[in-house]
């Protein structure tokens, strides 16, 4: 018998099927990773789950018998508790009160009875012990001094005071260092071993080899298979996902035809902190990745070439000139723009709508006159291009940010930096928490950008992505660039093992 059986599942949204008769079954004990593109589903099926939405039809059972949830609450009684990648704490309240949020401890009669903060204090340290938190934690303190990390190790000690018995995790790893993902699976095979079963929602595929039994992938609304992890491979499952084979992940480069001159030169950067000794260069029309583990620079660099760290010594050039870049404004003017690694906190204000986003960097390029007036036909045009030509999926220019998917989000941020007419675009990890699917589209848009004539700086930490998209790769080491070639000079099957040994990475870099 199955803890939770998903049977048949249809969902129709205005006349728009979203499901189509999606089965899921998740076994006691079991963690069990759901895996699809962005729009395959994933969400509906959990929202449907957890009581979000009402099915059109199908059935759901909790341990053979069937359920009719009519919100999450009823669902939250059933032993379903959902932990989103947005995680749901009060900062303002304590670790404390924040583990046992609507379900606190009474004490007195039922006239006058008030909460018992001494039985909080003392369950909420047994419960973070029982999820195998740090023993001195202080559980008085504000949520809001946590780690994402140590936030989610609460959400956990929650789950286990409402008496959860299936846990869904939605993206859980997609801010999180890989020390603290090794954590949260700790954790999590922590909850398994008290029989909690668990749901796995993640973009990170290497992440799901390590910590799923199985996994179940949906496409366009319809199961495609269901396998247990052993039998099947990261490369299989890109496949399932995307309907197409794993050579075909990558789009084909198509070399630049203008002259190559250069247009960006590093010799001996350092901010006297993280960056020590970092030297590469740029042409135009390249495609230059850049990889290296955490500490390695590849996001400080990037900051000082934009302004947003200082240079302490060393030379930039640009066109042959040596300059000076102390504020975003200035690397602007200069023709560079900068896509951030954390495009939720950096790179959007998820508040404002799409056109907002995209043309936040390029008003003065749409104002009228002198005095600032937005010239709002002009503006209206060029997010209808953005989202044309970016193949944003958005209900309209007016739609909030944090509406869009993370594909979408990251789209919105690419098309702003576009709009400034860049000649050095720096993509900081383009494609993180953002599925196969939409993968594929950005790896397209910024090879159109560089064959426009544009250079690219392309960070990643997938070694895989730099191999197969870009031109040429320099590796960073703990703050000093170690090597730089270009694809030409060696074989793709050999540069993944050269750019291992060049960073000492003795973990798995897929």
């Amino acid at each position: 018998m199955y803890v939770l059986s998903a049977k048949n599942i249809c969902k129709d949204f205005y006349g728009v099927n979203v499901l189509e008769n999606v089965n899921f079954e998740l076994k006691s004990g079991e963690i069990h990773a759901l895996v699809g593109e962005n729009g395959a589903g994933k969400s509906t099926l959990i929202k449907i789950i957890s009581g979000v939405y009402k099915k059109t039809s199908g059935k759901i059972e909790i341990n053979g018998e069937e359920v009719l949830f009519q919100d999450p609450n009823e669902a939250l009684e059933a032993g379903i508790t959902v932990i989103h990648q947005e995680l749901s704490l009060v900062p303002q309240l304590s670790i404390g009160e924040n583990i046992f949020l609507n379900q606190e401890p009474m004490k007195g009669s039922i006239v006058g009875s008030i909460v018992d903060w001494n039985k909080i204090k003392t369950k909420s340290i047994k419960m973070l012990e029982s999820v195998g938190a740090p023993l001195n934690i202080n559980v008085e303190l504000p949520s809001s001094s946590l780690s994402i990390a140590e936030k989610q190790m609460v959400m956990f000690a929650r789950a286990l005071v409402q008496n959860s018995k299936i846990l869904i995790m939605d993206e859980p790893s997609s801010s999180l260092t890989k020390k603290e993902v090794n954590y949260l699976f700790k954790l999590m095979r922590g909850l398994k071993e008290k029989g909690l079963s668990i749901i796995y929602i993640s973009h990170k595929l290497s992440e799901i080899f390590e910590i799923a039994d199985r996994i179940t992938v949906i496409r366009n609304g319809k199961n495609v298979a269901c396998l247990n992890i052993n039998d099947t491979n990261l490369q299989a499952i890109s496949s399932l996902m995307l309907g197409r084979t794993a050579e075909e992940q990558y789009p084909k480069r198509e070399p630049y035809q203008g002259k190559k001159d250069e247009i960006l030169k590093l010799e001996k950067v350092s901010d006297g902190k993280v960056v020590k000794d970092i030297s590469f260069k740029l042409n135009k029309g390249e495609i230059l990745g850049i990889t290296g583990l955490l500490g390695s620079g590849k996001t400080e660099v990037a900051k000082i070439i934009y302004g947003l760290l200082p240079l302490t010594s060393g030379k930039i050039y640009y066109k042959g000139e040596n300059i000076k870049i102390n504020s975003p404004e200035q690397a602007i003017n200069f023709g560079i723009a900068f896509l951030p690694e954390n495009r939720r906190e950096e790179g959007l204000i998820p508040q404002m709508n799409v056109r907002e986003n995209a043309i936040l960097s390029s008003l003065k390029l749409i104002s009228k006159y002198f005095f600032g007036i937005i010239n709002q036909k002009r503006e209206k045009e060029i997010v209808i291009e953005n989202i044309k030509k970016f193949n944003i999926k958005t209900k309209s220019t007016e739609q909030k940010v944090h509406d869009l998917s993370g594909g979408n989000q990251q789209k919105v941020v690419l098309s702003r930096c576009v709009n400034t007419k860049p000649g050095i675009l720096i993509l900081d990890e383009p494609t993180k928490g953002v599925d196969v699917g939409a993968k594929f589209e950005i790896y397209k848009l910024i090879q159109s950008l560089a064959n426009e004539g544009s250079a690219i700086i392309f960070i990643s930490m997938e070694v895989k992505e730099v191999i197969g998209v870009c031109d040429r790769v320099c590796i960073l080491k703990e703050g000093f660039s170690v090597e730089d070639f270009s694809m030409e000079e060696k074989l793709k099957e050999n540069v993944l093992l050269f750019i291992k040994s060049k960073m000492d990475w003795g973990g798995n870099i897929f």
